[in-house]
């Protein structure tokens, strides 16, 4: 389970987190929702070690991921897979996927999860030798999926994977995250996109001003109109 107990994280003068306590049920798809301005980012960054805390506790089972910083996290089964897809645009895809293991000493073992992920987009392994910045947008995210899958992590943690995508991507996105899902990984899905965290999502978290407001199975969250009127605007 991968938990933060009552942190508290600062922007400048700002606090965006405030005591925020989270706990992600392992291996089933939890959608953070809420409005903009609402923490989303920035509980992915915290929890990624990639911005420090001010107060509080990060834990993914009994590890402690606390101030432990994002190269550490990820040894312990952290992913982050970015707003934007943040891809290197001059490197090839092979280049970009294996980016995503180099924490890994052992070639034999960066080739058997680059195998892995190809099984997964089968479309990568036909333009392993194309550099990232000629692709289109929904082929860079499925990049950056498999380069943060390619570090075998128990959390993938996903920042609007859905953003500027076409119709036919979002399908094919919401068809990974779903099998992310069956395979057993823990995904933690940031979305604006009501329509793919509900076709992906078991639970649903909507976050208000750095705490949440609401905590429920996501089947219950998408069919209570009012609720998402009140809290997504939807």
């Amino acid at each position: 389970m991968l938990k933060a107990e009552n942190i508290e994280v600062w922007r400048g003068n700002t606090q965006v987190l405030s005591g925020l306590n989270l706990a992600i049920r392992p291996g089933i798809v939890t959608a953070l929702l809420g409005g903009n301005g609402s923490g989303k980012s920035t509980t992915l960054y915290a929890l990624s070690g990639l911005i420090p805390l001010k107060a509080g506790e990060i834990y993914v089972g009994d590890e402690r991921l606390t101030g432990v910083g994002a190269r550490k996290a990820v040894k312990l089964g952290i992913a982050h897979v970015p707003q934007g897809r943040e891809v290197f645009p001059s490197l090839s895809i092979k280049d970009n996927l294996m980016a995503g293991a180099a924490t890994v000493a052992s070639r034999k073992m960066r080739l058997e999860r680059l195998e892995k992920v190809l099984e997964i987009y089968p479309m990568l392994s036909r333009k392993l030798k194309v550099v990232a910045g000629a692709l289109s947008g929904g082929e860079q995210q499925q990049v950056a999926i498999g380069r943060a899958l390619m570090s075998d992590p128990k959390v993938v943690m996903m920042d609007e994977p859905s953003a500027g995508l076409s119709p036919n991507m979002v399908d094919t996105l919401i068809d990974t995250i779903r099998t992310l899902g069956e395979r057993g990984l823990t995904v933690l899905l940031v979305e604006q996109n009501v329509g793919v965290a509900m076709h992906s999502a078991t639970d649903a978290i909507v976050l208000k001003a750095g705490v949440i407001a609401v905590s429920r199975p996501a089947s219950e969250l998408f069919s209570d109109r009012a609720l998402l009127a009140a809290y997504l605007g939807h």
